[in-house]
């Protein structure tokens, strides 16, 4: 089995507008893949300072699509021919692998590729270890000072790497896909097509109805949705 490490950091907690603005992926052989990306939303000044992220820096990364081509050569090029590929994520079942695919949807890329891939949440597998704290900090001697994907990924590997009793979970992509389904009571895609359909004020209603009445969103991140997909549908 070959493992890397895996952290996303995104500027939302929530799949319909969470953009990834970085992600970092370390081999077992301690060889890193880390990028910042392009992403069209506003990062707030609380995870600026959460997570040490310069928006300048962002406007001049590239997009989501050429960084996820990146880390898939990366994770191609590190992985051990003929063994398992898994990536191990702390938190990840519920945050980082499903807002991976989410964000792959959004920006029309083509996740399939990661099929081969098995998925493993290490948060989980500690606290069914019988840790009632099993978060990073909890976990590891080591004190973050920010939340980048780059230390976490490495904080990560450093953790597993010294409790080896832990025993993992392997979750499948069809997996990350149904939690996400679960998590998303409408692609993507789909509020795109009724945005182009529907005037301002019907593709409101429309949302309200079949995605706040579903979600935990609140007024603000439901207009974020309005805003983005129905004026983005007026110049396709």
């Amino acid at each position: 089995m070959t493992v890397f490490s895996i952290d996303a950091e995104y500027n939302e907690g929530n799949y319909y507008i969470g953009d990834i603005f970085e992600v970092a992926c370390l081999s077992s052989n301690d060889k890193l893949f880390h990028s910042y990306i392009n992403i069209p939303t506003n990062v707030s000044r609380y995870v600026q300072q959460l997570c040490d992220v310069d928006p300048s820096i962002l406007r001049q990364s590239p997009s989501f699509n050429a960084v996820i081509d990146g880390l898939i050569e990366f994770i191609t090029k590190e992985e051990i021919h003929g063994s398992q590929t898994t990536l191990i994520g702390h938190g990840a079942f519920l945050s980082d692998f499903p807002l991976i695919i989410a964000n792959c949807i959004k920006n029309c890329y083509d996740h399939s590729s990661m099929k081969e891939f098995k998925f493993v949440d290490s948060m989980e597998a500690f606290r069914d270890g019988g840790y009632d704290r099993p978060g990073l900090d909890s976990l590891s001697t080591t004190r973050r000072t920010t939340h980048s994907a780059a230390q976490d990924a490495r904080l990560l590997k450093d953790i597993v790497s010294t409790h080896p009793n832990i025993r993992y979970k392997l979750y499948t992509h069809d997996d990350i896909l149904n939690h996400l389904a679960i998590k998303m009571p409408l692609t993507i895609r789909e509020i795109q097509a009724e945005a182009q359909k529907r005037c301002y004020e019907d593709f409101e209603q429309f949302l309200i109805k079949h995605v706040k009445m579903k979600t935990a969103l609140n007024k603000n991140h439901l207009m974020k949705i309005v805003n983005r997909y129905y004026y983005d549908c007026l110049y396709i």
